[in-house]
């Protein structure tokens, strides 16, 4: 029933002020009990001390306490979505990745690196040490994505969840494992110039492509091995790099690459995924041959959800959006300002 708490001073005199839900404000009249007909409840107590360490104490203890019963509730939530879906059934010889990480991290303040292994109806991620482990059940995946190192620096597979898991003590809608086919980080402190006719830049170059076609093969056959099982009735999605273009979803510029089912961007953390099956119809504001730039707004199907925007497309990708929604069988128009979308929105019927 504690919404907050607060300190002050006032003349050497400590006070403690404790501000509790009121109905209307996260509590419903029915939390609170009836005297003579009328609902009885406390907005606020505030208590006065000389001495500081009691209240630093009740504050200290209070805060861990509604942490505690924070994360109780969100394990119990994720535990009774996995009580319903059911436990994993292994399988003696499962097909196997080794070395991988995972976006999010397991463990907190330190990357995890272990293996990911495809059994019967799920997969399961165990940690090396088997400090941490997760599984993973087809039946909670929603969309599943291989995407190759083709100029990028990690191979990756992706999964996407129906709804949210535990995954260490957070919720995720997402899980990403991955391998590096390059070096993410480059020590400038040994960095030299260098030549095309260098032969160690030559070898390392050649290192690094057959990194990346080793690592491809790898994460490929074991997709394919996945698929292969006969209770997994997952399809990996690839993204087609041919139809990528720029854009910002969020704060920063990202390459988005199209999909069979969803409209992704993996390389960077958080990951961006648009579900294209629940979008009714897309609109390109400023979409004019005069700027360099343009917007791209996917109108959801439930019109109760706020429309995904994306800004800041180079115009020139335009030849390669549009023929992509058009085999997609998706809705466009094109607009001149975003004005124009509140008028269109305004004018649709309701689903």
């Amino acid at each position: 029933m504690i919404k907050n708490m607060s300190k002050s001073l006032v003349d050497r005199t400590h006070f403690l002020r404790v501000n509790f839900f009121t109905p209307g404000q996260g509590k419903t009249e029915a939390d609170y009990p009836v005297v003579k007909g009328n609902r009885l409840f406390v907005r606020e107590l505030c208590f006065r001390s000389q001495n500081q360490v009691n209240f630093d104490k009740v504050m200290r203890e209070f805060k861990e306490a509604q942490k505690r019963t924070r994360q109780r509730d969100l394990e119990g939530e994720c535990r009774s979505t996995t009580a319903e879906v059911g436990s994993l059934q292994c399988l003696r010889a499962p097909p196997c990745l080794r070395d991988l990480h995972v976006r999010p991290s397991l463990s907190t303040g330190r990357r995890c690196v272990g293996t990911l292994e495809a059994h019967a109806n799920g997969f399961r991620f165990g940690a090396r040490g088997g400090a941490d482990k997760v599984d993973i059940l087809y039946s909670q995946v929603k969309h599943a994505i291989f995407e190759a190192c083709d100029n990028t620096p990690l191979v990756l597979i992706h999964l996407h969840f129906v709804e949210p898991i535990m995954l260490g003590k957070k919720k995720a809608q997402d899980v990403q494992f991955y391998a590096e086919a390059v070096q993410m980080t480059e020590d400038l402190s040994q960095a030299r110039g260098g030549s095309h006719y260098d032969p160690d830049e030559i070898l390392e170059e050649q290192r690094e492509r057959e990194m990346r076609e080793r690592l491809n093969k790898m994460f490929h056959d074991f997709v394919k091995k996945v698929e292969a099982i006969q209770t997994c009735n997952l399809e990996f999605d690839i993204p087609v790099r041919e139809l990528a273009f720029e854009g910002v979803p969020n704060k920063s510029v990202i390459t988005l690459c199209p999909c069979k089912t969803v409209l992704s961007a993996l390389q960077d953390w958080p990951p961006f995924i648009l579900d294209l099956s629940e979008i009714d119809v897309v609109v390109f504001e400023r979409a004019m041959a005069q700027l360099r730039e343009f917007d791209m707004v996917f109108v959801k199907k439930d019109y109760e959800q706020s429309p995904i925007r994306i800004t800041t497309i180079p115009t020139n990708s335009l030849k390669d959006i549009k023929p992509w929604l058009h085999d997609m069988k998706m809705i466009y128009e094109a607009c001149a300002t975003p004005r124009r979308l509140v008028v269109f929105l305004s004018q649709c019927p309701p689903s």
